[in-house]
């Protein structure tokens, strides 16, 4: 029996299976507690490498080695080997990174050039945000029956994030690891989901918002816009995170102006100082009220531009964080102090330095936002990218290399479905 590609169970197993760990990877508790973490690691690796037998085969049999595909492989890899030479003698690699930065994006890559062959390209992403949004409806329901009802947590987990700490559990599916906050004057319990903290939460929340918004087809989006976004929002304010709500208005008012006519353009237009204003005084509680969060930040940035001028081309190593500590406030190197990096651009730019983080973080965005004037999604993304430590979470490379694929090979109309035989595929 001859069938579509995309329609074939094995493809969309792995496809799940590759978003489900683009999930869990994505800074949760579990991919945090040292036991954990080996054993996602390596089942990962090995999702992969099934991915990437499975695209050749498909690819190889239906002779779809492109000659872009092949000199953008080529190239990447050769620059990512040099790096990692870089690193490695310098003393400053890992076998994470080695995966992050040299392994994975290829596979990644090929994988969702597959997917734009058989007309498919967004099929990654559409389940990372189903799995977001599943997630977020079971963080919701516990999160309100600990806020209101206080439930007792049913275990502890230790996990690596600013040091050693224990965060209770409930039922496996929601963690407490952050105290009740102030916020728009309502005091609140931070909603961190299965994630080290609320910003985490908030990160793939607001990643789930982005594709809602951008990247899912118009018709699909008319039939499940209003309850995907309405979940999404209430989980984003549970997590109490300013940076999350900050990108999901701005996104709102590109989402709006994209598709209005032109005359509600021109009144969107005209309230555009009311949306900046309104932002501005969202910053400005927070940082009156955040703790010194806003501050912290703001620290984090200066101290990683005053470490990668040092290094600018190559960086200060993949793994050497000191080198922007050595720059921070010192009252953040106390004991008990927060040293911990949060911002994934000016980290990317001190650690690999500006040639990476432009090849990884600043070129793909910019020839996404040239191909059918998609401008909105990466501009949110850098936003995202600057306000969280994400730069090298397997889902932004992910995204990366889907901005690349969508650049050089989404072809619309023209491109023409893979069909096999379904004794090909096993």
């Amino acid at each position: 029996m001859v069938i579509k590609l995309h329609e074939d169970y094995l493809y969309k197993f792995i496809n799940a299976l590759i978003a489900f760990f683009l999930f869990l990877t994505a800074n949760t508790v579990y991919w945090r507690n040292y036991n954990f973490h080996n054993k996602i690691f390596g089942c990962f690796i090995i999702i992969c490498l099934v991915a990437i037998f499975y695209s050749f085969m498909c690819l190889s049999f239906y002779k779809r080695f492109s000659l872009k595909y092949v000199l953008f492989c080529l190239g990447y890899f050769g620059f990512a080997i040099l790096l990692f030479l870089k690193n490695y003698y310098d003393g400053y690699s890992s076998n994470l990174l080695i995966v992050v930065y040299i392994l994975f994006p290829i596979t990644i890559f090929t994988w969702i050039y597959l997917q734009f062959c058989i007309g498919g390209g967004n099929d990654l992403l559409l389940v990372f945000k189903n799995i977001v949004i599943f997630f977020a409806l079971l963080s919701l329901f516990i999160y309100f029956l600990v806020f209101f009802f206080h439930i007792s947590p049913s275990f502890f987990l230790t996990i690596d994030w600013g040091g050693q700490i224990n965060v209770p559990g409930y039922m496996g599916l929601f963690f407490n690891t952050q105290n009740t906050v102030s916020f728009l004057g309502l005091k609140l319990l931070r909603n961190s989901g299965i994630f080290t903290e609320a910003p985490m939460h908030s990160f793939v929340l607001t990643l789930a918002f982005l594709i809602v918004l951008f990247i899912e087809k118009p018709t699909k989006i008319k039939k499940t816009i209003f309850f995907e976004i309405l979940i999404l929002t209430i989980t984003l304010v549970t997590t109490t995170s300013t940076t999350g709500l900050f990108i999901c208005i701005l996104a709102f008012y590109f989402y709006f102006y994209h598709y209005l006519p032109h005359y509600l353009r021109l009144i969107l237009g005209l309230l555009s100082p009311v949306v900046i204003i309104a932002l501005i005084n969202l910053l400005i509680y927070k940082y009156q009220t955040g703790y010194g969060s806003f501050s912290v930040r703001l620290d984090d940035m200066k101290a990683g531009y005053d470490a990668w001028i040092n290094h600018p081309f190559l960086g200060n190593g993949w793994t050497n964080e000191r080198a922007i500590q050595q720059y921070m406030l010192g009252s953040r190197l106390l004991f008990d102090g927060n040293s911990g990096l949060s911002s994934g651009f000016f980290a990317s730019l001190a650690l690999t330095g500006g040639i990476q983080t432009i090849i990884l973080f600043v070129l793909p965005y910019v020839l996404y936002s040239f191909k059918r004037e998609k401008y909105a999604f990466p501009i949110l993304l850098f936003v995202l990218l600057i306000n969280a430590i994400v730069n090298s979470t397997f889902i932004m490379i992910t995204i990366s290399m889907y901005m690349y694929a969508s650049f050089f090979f989404d072809n619309g109309a023209n491109t023409i479905p893979i069909e096999m035989n379904k004794h090909q595929l096993i």
